[in-house]
């Protein structure tokens, strides 16, 4: 795999492209997940080249000096929270709040950490990390524990491996190449992403390059997918249905069993 991610770097660093172009060229092993009743998770191979020679202006840079950064963001999605609190000795949900148009999926990966790489002015300008992920409270929490649900929603989704941040996790190999894997769990949500690769230096960035991803259901997963999100209220009074169904027949065995 080495060898192949290799060869590939190398034919696309000395692919002919305008002057004006990025010193940067990076792309991902698949660029699409299938989800099946077997899936359990899966590892994409994110590589590149850099052209050390010239950034976007024609200068001459130096190896170095330079790092890589690597954002894989999902869909955006509704994520809500509970908070519970022990009344009587039974712990009851006491607030809940709804995040919405967060991502569903965000990991970042990079050479070094983002804030040791790039200046804090640039990381907030493009968004970079889990701190600049602004939810859209669409039901808000209390205003004084807005801080507490935001937390709770990073270790919420890093729990299931959605969130990560990644430092030291962008290899460089020699002076052109690097590459990275990202992982998506078997949670992994159905939808376009898209994984956004960064050339910093000297605390700025100087290339940015953006590769499209998606994960799909396949076979009877994506037949059911699809008809839940189509018929809803046909899905779901066919899911009541068969609880029912799966009931009386628990209940009929129960009763010949211990006749």
């Amino acid at each position: 795999m080495r060898a192949a991610v290799m060869i590939i770097s190398w034919l696309l660093l000395w692919m002919p492209r305008p002057a004006a172009a990025a010193a940067l060229i990076a792309d991902i092993s698949s660029h699409e997940i299938e989800i099946t009743s077997s899936f359990t998770g899966t590892s994409l191979l994110l590589f590149g080249a850099i052209d050390w020679a010239k950034d976007s202006n024609g200068q001459r840079l130096d190896a170095r000096d330079h790092d890589i950064i690597v954002v894989v963001r999902g869909p955006a999605t509704s994520i809500q929270v509970r908070k519970k609190t022990s009344i009587g000795g039974i712990w009851v949900n006491r607030h809940s709040a709804v995040a919405s148009d967060m991502p569903g999926f965000y990991v970042v990966a990079s050479t070094r950490p983002i804030h040791a790489t790039l200046l804090p002015e640039v990381v907030a300008a493009y968004g970079l990390g889990l701190e600049n992920i602004e939810p859209v409270w669409s039901d808000p929490p209390p205003t004084a524990e807005s801080g507490t649900f935001r937390r709770a929603i990073d270790r919420g989704m890093a729990k299931t491996l959605l969130f990560a941040e990644r430092p030291d996790a962008v290899t460089v190999l020699g002076e052109t190449l690097f590459r990275t894997e990202i992982y998506f769990p078997a949670t992994v949500p159905v939808g376009t992403y898209s994984a956004e690769i960064y050339l910093a230096r000297n605390g700025v960035v100087v290339a940015h390059q953006t590769t499209p991803l998606s994960v799909t259901k396949i076979g009877l997963e994506r037949a059911i997918y699809d008809f839940a999100n189509t018929r809803p209220a046909t899905y779901g009074l066919i899911a009541v249905v068969l609880a029912l169904c799966a009931g009386l027949v628990a209940g009929a065995i129960s009763r010949r069993l211990s006749s």
